[in-house]
């Protein structure tokens, strides 16, 4: 909890100056507080109190996430240009695809579908148990991460309508690759950035592709299994997966990457015990086994296949544990595509911290609108703690320790440090108001406002 409205730092300046009422703001900075400096499970009880000199009932924090659903994902865009305002456009900027689900309890919970196969296969001597579970229900978002040459990483979402709830809401129904396509086309890049998409075998879809071609970007994607090369009509297409047991050991090479350097080391973003030498002085560094080759896939074209294996290589090929990537960056290296196929796991630990460390799975609503406010706010609230870390990092004030540890900070460090920085300010605005005879009567009056109404004569 913090006692003022204002503690957090730099927060005038963080949100733009769009036309927003004071309620608005007001109840804004309460849910970032709450998201902030939560200890267990988020709840708009807690947006309620996060504020101790004024606190709310516990109903107008719910009835703010159903009233300004639009209100915040515009304040969420205006937020993230703000964020891209700065940046020069000079390097290579990568965009990672992925999907989250966050399970959620309750029959009446809007926009819910099961992950689990509830059909039954028929099997000989199968005992099927008398007791029944409850149905597990999930929402669906699709995330695009972009990632700047300097490590800023600045988040983007839609949510996954079903389609019932589409029909209800009266809304075409979208599946996830639409959803990623839709990402890119409106990702908020100057033309002729140099930006590579990076996804799952879940995004090795027609229209993923053709929004990368309509914006002039190059993508990197596992194959899918039931990919086949490219023949003539009526010739026999091979699959594109048996080629790896038709490769020799011979034309694989070895090559090694290391974690805390290389071009892409800010958008690692390591921590300094990862990236420190060990004990006989050799840097940490993984080892790969890559080969590349040009080919015509089938209804994707001309395409590059990276076969890539963290095992040995031995006289066979071996299947499994073997990574098929596909790409249409042709002029890159298989060095090159296996460097930059394993910044994908950047918007896992993405989602981690999401979860994690600002509580995005911790909800409960009915209404879907004020799932998607919440995840909104969530997304504010990471934008502050990168909008934070970028403006230390600009602080010429600070010694290099301290900016070798901003550099390499993520989301709960981050996290930290403000609430290290709430604690400072406000002990500081105790300290002043003890020095005067009016300072006493304005910190009793404040501690007097904390307590509830009935209970405030007896102070």
């Amino acid at each position: 909890m913090a006692i003022m409205e204002d503690s957090l730092p730099a927060i005038k300046s963080f949100l733009p100056n769009t036309q927003v009422s004071a309620h608005f703001r007001s109840m804004l900075l309460r849910f970032l507080i709450a998201i902030l400096t939560r200890h267990g499970r988020n709840s708009c009880m807690s947006a309620a109190s996060a504020i101790e000199g004024k606190p709310r009932h516990r109903a107008q924090p719910g009835r703010f996430l159903k009233r300004y659903r639009q209100a915040i994902a515009d304040l969420l865009t205006a937020i993230t240009l703000k964020m891209l305002r700065d940046q020069d456009w000079n390097g290579r900027y990568l965009l990672l695809l992925d999907s989250t689900l966050v399970a959620t309890a309750g029959q009446t919970v809007e926009n819910t579908f099961s992950t689990g196969n509830s059909k039954r296969r028929p099997a000989k001597n199968r005992c099927y148990t008398k007791y029944k579970y409850q149905r597990k229900s999930c929402h669906c978002f699709v995330f695009a991460l972009l990632l700047t040459p300097d490590g800023l990483r600045v988040p983007m979402w839609l949510p996954y309508y079903t389609k019932p709830y589409a029909k209800t809401r009266k809304i075409k129904h979208r599946t996830q690759a639409q959803l990623a396509a839709q990402l890119i086309c409106d990702a908020q890049v100057p033309a002729g950035i140099e930006l590579i998409v990076l996804g799952d075998t879940a995004f090795d879809a027609k229209c993923v592709r053709a929004a990368c071609r309509e914006r002039g970007y190059f993508w990197i994607v596992p194959v899918n299994t039931n990919r086949v090369f490219a023949a003539k009509k009526h010739g026999k297409r091979p699959r594109v997966s048996l080629r790896i047991e038709q490769l020799p050991a011979s034309r694989f090479q070895t090559i090694r990457l290391s974690i805390g350097s290389g071009p892409y080391a800010a958008q690692r973003r390591a921590s300094c015990h990862r990236t420190a030498r060990r004990r006989d002085g050799t840097k940490s560094t993984r080892t790969y086994h890559v080969h590349s080759e040009r080919s015509e896939v089938h209804n994707v074209g001309m395409v590059m296949l990276v076969f890539s294996s963290s095992k040995p290589i031995g006289k066979k090929i071996q299947r499994e544990g073997t990574k098929l990537l596909m790409t249409n960056a042709k002029h890159l290296s298989a060095r090159q595509v296996c460097e930059l196929y394993s910044l994908r796991w950047q918007i896992e630990l993405f989602f981690k911290e999401l979860k994690s460390t600002l509580g995005m799975n911790q909800y409960s609503f009915k209404d879907f609108e004020a799932v998607e406010s919440w995840m909104g706010i969530v997304l504010i609230t990471f934008c502050y703690l990168e909008w934070t870390r970028r403006r230390k990092l600009a602080d010429r004030r600070i010694d290099d320790r301290q900016r070798k540890c901003w550099k390499h900070a993520r989301s709960y460090t981050v996290r930290e440090a403000l609430l290290l920085g709430i604690r400072y300010r406000e002990h500081q605005w105790h300290l002043r108001r003890l020095k005067t005879n009016h300072g006493l009567r304005t910190l009793r009056k404040r501690y007097t406002e904390l307590l509830s109404q009935e209970y405030r004569c007896l102070a």
